[in-house]
């Protein structure tokens, strides 16, 4: 699983503000959301009823289901909202729009929306639905809609990452205040490309692209299982902080092995 934070939104917003108004003119950014939302027969306003309404806070996590079946891996992203009500309604109006290709239905009480752009579908695997909906003060959006179906239903016996031992035991190197950061189990994450490798369905997948030619001569079936190779792939996490006109970002990993 994979976990980002990002408390620094608005900060980002009101730059790309001002970047456009020094560019269009002072005040030239409000305008033009104005006279949209005016033209909009939804009458919605991009930045009163969506933008402002964002608290700041982005939780991005992917996993995959299935180690050795690296198309069914699934991503979450967690936006969150001041106004959870308020959201909810920006999607109604939005899902009555005839472009907008999703199919409302209510799941324990949630209002979920299938999505079925076909431009879509190379965000995830084209078996999978993928889905929109706003939880617990959340605007969610997930390759796999079933994702957000488990947060809804508030799995209890699945362990929260903030619970996860692995998690903690770096967790408690990160600064009391950051702008973003990472957590990654890279031998969760490499196994199904090891055992792809391994088997020889990578190199069929490439066999007509110019990517072949970096495995001629090399035979993968020789590697040892992924069991002898995983105690090389240690938990690893990453921290931005802001510094002058910048941030600093640091990746560490721990030495030795962390209980499960």
């Amino acid at each position: 699983p994979r976990s980002t934070l990002f408390p620094y939104t608005t900060l980002f917003r009101s730059a790309v503000e001002g970047l456009a108004d020094q560019i269009m003119g002072p005040g030239a950014t409000a305008q033009k959301l104005d006279e949209w939302a005016a033209a909009d027969s939804l009458n919605l306003h991009l930045k009163k009823d969506v933008i402002d309404n964002l608290d700041g806070v982005i939780h991005i996590a992917s996993d995959n289901p299935d180690p050795n079946k690296p198309q069914t891996s699934r991503i979450l992203v967690a936006v969150g909202v001041k106004n959870a009500k308020k959201m909810k309604a920006v999607l109604d109006k939005l899902a009555k729009m005839p472009n907008f290709q999703a199919e409302a239905r209510d799941f324990k009480g949630e209002v979920i929306y299938n999505l079925a752009a076909p431009g879509l579908a190379q965000f995830g695997n084209s078996n999978q639905t993928m889905g929109v909906a706003v939880v617990n003060d959340y605007l969610m959006f997930s390759t796999d809609v079933s994702r957000i179906e488990q947060v809804i239903l508030g799995d209890k016996e699945r362990k929260p990452l903030a619970e996860s031992e692995r998690y903690k035991a770096l967790a408690k190197h990160f600064p009391a205040q950051t702008s973003m950061i990472w957590y990654q189990e890279p031998d969760k994450q490499l196994k199904p490309l090891y055992e792809m490798l391994k088997s020889g369905k990578a190199q069929e997948m490439i066999a007509a692209t110019p990517l072949a030619k970096l495995f001629e001569g090399i035979d993968f079936k020789k590697l040892p299982e992924f069991d002898a190779v995983r105690k090389y792939l240690p938990p690893t996490a990453s921290y931005a902080i802001p510094e002058g006109n910048g941030a600093v970002f640091v990746s560490f990993s721990l030495k030795g092995s962390i209980k499960e």
